[in-house]
């Protein structure tokens, strides 16, 4: 038996080590990224920022995706020896390995920046943060994977130090080469580029749709936020069976109101608003909206220049929860410490990342408060049957029929009321996994770059909620039976890897991102409920698990309870 468990556990991490991280270290490396360049550009996507992020984004990658195919092809050899039997110590390995790496590096290297001079001529300055980019991932691939080898085979400090700058002055002697002689690729400017000939849209061409039931008591706060960016003539609320004030606010206020005397639920009011209203013909976008969302007032100014890049389909809203000031910890706030940690990874660094252009493979457009374009907003199925929710369909649609890019930055913004108790947090969670799974059942699976990075997501998600869900199970059955289990990952024979490191590391590992949140937000409280938030983690991966087999059980028709609203 615990024979059967070592091997069960070590597959689990090896498969833990290999995709987990995987799809965040890339995405989230893209989005800051353009986090960073942002800043260097004046605090927004402009004409400064753009070539420092191009360059910035050729050089990284191409020495983080050099240094791993080298990681890649030592582990294999490694493989490959030991398989065959080979009798070589693991001095020998390393060392053989270390100068194959080092001059296989140099010649990569080099080649990959002639590529960014020849490709970039005459851009010196994305050429230039193109090299400190490349200098700073063949640096830290090196301090990760050359320089044990290299120390462990022998090598002096000195020649290690030798080869490094051997490295970066055939880098940059290859690449002024390729600069000058304008070799490898043509210029990517070369040709004219296309201009987008349609009028740009202003907020007297967006239409607010804000389906409501029940929302007396955060309707007025939502209706007064978005007077402040726009025409209340432009807002169209759909009262879904509302039994309360919910119409009469909308009414006072000045709002198109499109009554439903049955709760239908938000997909259904919404494409009821759109059909019965022709706000697709009215208008050139559409903002839908909740009625406990309160919009930022430069909402719509940072917005709307996004939309009107050429090819753009729907701006994705940043969310924000509704932080109350407090002094001492309080139990309903304890969900929305979490929730602030959650949404400040999710979004400022790996939604960032995802939306960047030439990719493109975010995975929803949050119904909360984001803006689509008319033209894709009309061919997509926005009251699709079977499904609890409409935001994961139409995002998947808006891929699956190419109707265009999803834009995003941090400071389209908008609060948001989150869950302050667990029954409520329970069902809202259970809510969008369960979407989340119906929409993947209803769409399935078509060749695409968008699928290929929702595959690793998928596969990490799954493998981290398996492994947590068994993790206190099987800690409890080693204890009990005084087993320690040693699982060793490495090919050269290093140090053991336990149980018990593996545990600890999960829980470290998370509460530094809590005070990675709580130094970014200014929010010192969040240290001391970060305490518990590897219990909700917990608790996230039995719904992540839970709500895929209701999926196959499961047909919804829409409607559902709001968290109780204060």
């Amino acid at each position: 038996m615990p024979a059967a468990i070592a091997e069960l556990i070590q597959t689990l991490i090896i498969g833990l080590t290999v995709l987990c991280g995987v799809n965040f270290v890339f995405w989230g490396g893209v989005g800051l990224l353009r986090l960073i360049t942002e800043k260097l550009g004046g605090g927004k996507a402009n004409a400064t920022s753009r070539p420092i992020f191009q360059g910035m984004m050729i050089g990284f990658f191409w020495g983080a995706i050099s240094t791993f195919a080298f990681w890649l092809l030592l582990e294999l050899v490694g493989l490959f020896l030991i398989h065959q039997s080979v009798n070589v110590t693991s001095t020998q390995f390393l060392g053989g390995a270390g100068i194959f790496f080092f001059v296989m590096w140099i010649i990569l290297g080099g080649w990959g920046a002639w590529m960014v001079g020849s490709r970039l001529a005459n851009r010196p300055d994305v050429v230039s943060y193109a090299f400190a980019a490349q200098a700073f991932a063949h640096l830290s691939g090196g301090l990760i994977v050359v320089l044990p080898a290299a120390l462990a085979s022998g090598f002096t400090p000195d020649q290690i130090n030798a080869g490094i700058t051997i490295l970066f002055v055939l880098a940059i002697l290859c690449a002024f080469i390729g600069k000058r002689l304008r070799l490898g690729f043509s210029h990517p400017h070369s040709a004219e580029q296309p201009h987008d000939k349609t009028l740009p849209i202003t907020a007297a061409d967006v239409a607010v749709v804000i389906p409501a039931h029940n929302e007396e008591h955060v309707l007025p706060v939502c209706l007064k936020r978005l007077g402040q960016i726009m025409p209340m003539s432009n807002v169209y609320l759909g009262n879904d069976g509302s039994t309360d004030q919910t119409a009469s606010i909308a009414e006072a206020a000045g709002c198109q109101i499109v009554q439903m005397r049955l709760n239908k639920g938000k997909a259904f009011t919404i494409q009821r608003v759109l059909d019965e209203q022709r706000i697709c013909d009215r208008y050139s976008a559409v903002m839908i909206l909740d009625a406990d969302s309160e919009v930022d007032p430069h909402y719509l100014e940072r917005a709307l220049p996004l939309l009107n890049r050429p090819g753009t389909a729907a701006v994705a809203g940043h969310v924000l929860t509704k932080w109350r000031k407090h002094l001492l910890p309080r139990w309903p706030m304890f969900f929305i410490a979490y929730r602030m940690r959650l949404y400040l990874i999710l979004q400022a660094v790996l939604r960032y990342g995802q939306t960047w252009r030439p990719t493109n493979v975010h995975y929803i457009i949050p119904g909360f408060a984001s803006i689509y374009r008319t033209e894709a907003l009309k061919q997509l199925d926005v009251a699709a049957e079977g499904l609890i929710i409409e935001d994961f369909n139409m995002t998947f649609e808006l891929h699956r029929k190419r109707l265009g890019k999803i834009a995003y930055s941090p400071n389209v913004r908008c609060i948001s009321q989150d869950p302050t108790s667990f029954k409520d947090y329970f069902r809202q969670l259970k809510r969008w996994n369960l979407g989340f799974w119906q929409t993947v059942r209803r769409n399935g699976i078509w060749p695409s770059m968008f699928w290929a990075s929702l595959s690793v997501f998928v596969a990490e998600l799954m493998i981290f909620s398996v492994f947590m869900l068994m993790l206190p199970f099987l800690l409890l059955y080693l204890s009990l039976n005084e087993i320690t289990i040693a699982i060793d990952l490495s090919l050269t024979g290093g140090a053991p890897l336990t149980l018990n490191d593996i545990f600890v590391g999960i829980i470290l590992f998370d509460y530094g991102l809590t005070i990675i949140a709580a130094i970014i937000e200014r929010k010192p409280l969040l240290l001391f409920y970060g305490i518990g938030f590897v219990a909700i983690r917990f608790i996230d991966a039995f719904l992540l698990l839970y709500s895929l087999v209701l999926s196959f059980i499961v047909s919804s028709d829409g409607r559902w309870c709001s968290p109780a609203r204060t």
